[in-house]
């Protein structure tokens, strides 16, 4: 079957013992937005450098290797692990190639 990134990376930080790393940061964030009409007035006023230091600060949560050690996880061996590599590397770059034609940035 497959399984949603976020699951594999937050399934992998509780295996390590960690806290479920992206939840707490992202509840922080959507709590001071309770419905959407009030998120995009009250982004525009953030700086970009404010945004970037607490996106830097999340990313710091996330240990290098989580995404990989979490595919390695969902494996039963090294030939299933490779694969699922592979479809993890052509779907994102399909998806890359999808959103350039579109126009779609970042």
């Amino acid at each position: 079957g497959t399984e949603p990134l976020y699951n594999v990376i937050e399934a992998e930080a509780s295996r390590r013992g960690g806290p479920r790393l992206l939840s707490k940061p992202w509840n922080e964030f959507a709590a001071k937005y309770p419905n959407n009409g009030e998120y995009f007035s009250k982004m525009r006023p953030n700086s970009r450098k404010s945004m970037i230091k607490w996106f830097e600060g999340v990313q710091a949560l996330v240990p290098d290797d989580l995404l990989s050690r979490g595919v390695a996880a969902l494996s039963v061996g090294a030939e299933s692990y490779l694969a699922m590599r592979s479809t993890f590397s052509r779907s994102l770059a399909m998806l890359t190639i999808c959103m350039h034609v579109l126009g779609i940035g970042d």
